[in-house]
């Protein structure tokens, strides 16, 4: 499995009920398809009358598609591409898979675009304060132990090549965690692979990350509601999701205390301590939902004056809710505010 998330980061989406209308008005449940991979849930909602045979077939091909994404890109299983390439202190390339290679080159690309928070060669940072997979911490560490960190990371050490694939590192002790990522690309996989297969009103939801094909009945669209990241089960904000994605990344409840102050789990790479602001939840609007779940990641690490400022300029649809001692406060870009506009 990728890094374990915390549920709280997971469920500020939640979907409403739909029916798949069939001729002479007739309202059929919809094919629901639902388990467990990358240490979170699957749920492919299909607004589509398919026969039992059809069904089962699509369940099987759609477990083995996550399946083979999680083998390649968990850093818990120790023969994965990722995990051989973290043990792997060469310079030389290593062959991966198409899949990881070209989930590494889009990670890049918005490693450039996000001037380096978006980053995928943070382990080492998250181990060190404790949030990753290994140990927890009370205490925060020394200066000393941030600045040795520091020198084991950042994306611009790390090269890739599509053809044929493989990715190489420029310094041995680097190392890559795609978990901010991989769930927004499964997520584009199996639209992909429901769009070949002639399915085209579906749901696809891995642990949160959200990607709507079609319409959920009669020309209506998928709707979706963003929850409170403070209250359970209360909305925020619903909107209609056509032909897009729709990821979250939050920082609620995820922290640990030391001496009175509190640390998140989002660590900035830049200085290599956690961020210290009012955002608690990020939704991004986007056509793949890789895009959209690295970039709300992106987005935790930045203030939100400078989320908004680099969304408006690189016109991405950014959903913010931050949190003080006087409540929730609400921000959107433009894109986002186009994108939604007469939603209530």
């Amino acid at each position: 499995m990728l890094r374990q998330p915390s549920l709280q980061n997971l469920a500020w989406f939640v979907l409403f009920s739909c029916g798949c209308v069939q001729s002479g008005g007739r309202v059929d449940p919809p094919a629901i398809l639902t388990g467990q991979i990358m240490g979170t849930y699957y749920r492919v909602t299909i607004a589509e009358n398919l026969p039992p045979p059809k069904l089962d077939h699509l369940a099987t091909f759609v477990e083995g598609k996550l399946t083979r994404i999680n083998h390649l890109m968990s850093t818990y299983r120790d023969d994965s591409e990722i995990s051989r390439f973290n043990r792997f202190e060469s310079s030389e390339w290593f062959d991966v898979s198409s899949e990881t290679a070209f989930v590494v080159s889009k990670a890049l690309e918005i490693y450039e675009a996000s001037n380096g928070r978006f980053d995928i060669t943070v382990s080492p940072l998250v181990e060190l304060w404790g949030f990753g997979k290994d140990k927890e911490r009370d205490k925060p560490p020394s200066h000393v132990e941030i600045e040795k960190a520091l020198e084991s990371i950042g994306s611009h050490h790390l090269h890739v090549r599509l053809e044929p694939p493989a990715i190489r590192k420029a310094i041995p002790t680097l190392e890559i965690d795609l978990s901010a990522i991989a769930k927004g690309f499964a997520v584009d996989l199996v639209s992909k692979e429901l769009r070949a297969k002639g399915i085209t009103s579906y749901l696809v939801d891995i642990g949160g990350e959200i990607r709507a094909g079609g319409a959920k009945a009669a020309d209506r669209p998928w709707k979706v509601a963003i929850e409170s990241p403070v209250s359970n089960g209360e909305t925020v904000k619903t909107l209609p999701l056509v032909g897009r994605s729709l990821a979250t990344s939050g920082s609620y409840r995820n922290f640990f205390e030391s001496q009175g102050n509190l640390y998140s789990h989002t660590i900035d790479p830049k200085t290599g301590y956690p961020v210290d602001h009012a955002t608690v939840s990020v939704s991004v609007i986007a056509k793949d939902c890789l895009v959209a779940d690295a970039w709300a990641t992106a987005f935790m690490i930045f203030s939100a004056e400078e989320s908004l400022d680099l969304a408006d300029r690189l016109k991405i649809a950014v959903f913010l809710i931050q949190s003080d001692d006087t409540g929730l406060t609400e921000l959107q870009s433009k894109q986002f505010a186009r994108l939604t506009n007469n939603v209530p």
